[in-house]
């Protein structure tokens, strides 16, 4: 983990643990014991991570995972937001045809394009 994704975590885990949502499913006593020890964790990434793997369910896992990608693509200058009706298309397309999001956005875009082409001409 690197500084970038380090100040990610922290962040986002400092918002997280103010939302009800998130601990649901998690007795409050496991919650506040959860949130002080987070509270008393040294800058050091290896206890965060170790605290993670402690505290965190597998989905609040992938959820900070995806997080950390998605600022990493931000900082890349990749970042791109879809609504929730492209994004259910493109979930759709890439399962029916095995393909990643980009696979199906530059296939169908790339159709598109030269359909549009053709009726230019």
């Amino acid at each position: 983990m690197n500084d970038a994704d380090f100040f990610v975590v922290k962040q986002y885990l400092m918002r997280s643990i103010a939302r009800p949502g998130f601990w649901q499913g998690i007795s409050l006593e496991q919650k506040n014991k959860s949130v002080t020890s987070l509270h008393q964790l040294p800058d050091d990434k290896a206890q965060w991570l170790n605290w993670i793997a402690d505290n965190l369910q597998p989905e609040q896992q992938q959820k900070l995972n995806a997080s950390v990608r998605k600022s990493r693509m931000r900082q890349k200058g990749k970042d791109i937001t879809v609504s929730d009706e492209a994004h259910r298309i493109l979930v759709a397309l890439s399962d029916n045809g095995r393909l990643s999001f980009s696979q199906v956005i530059e296939q169908k875009l790339n159709r598109a394009y030269l359909n549009a082409i053709r009726k230019d001409k």
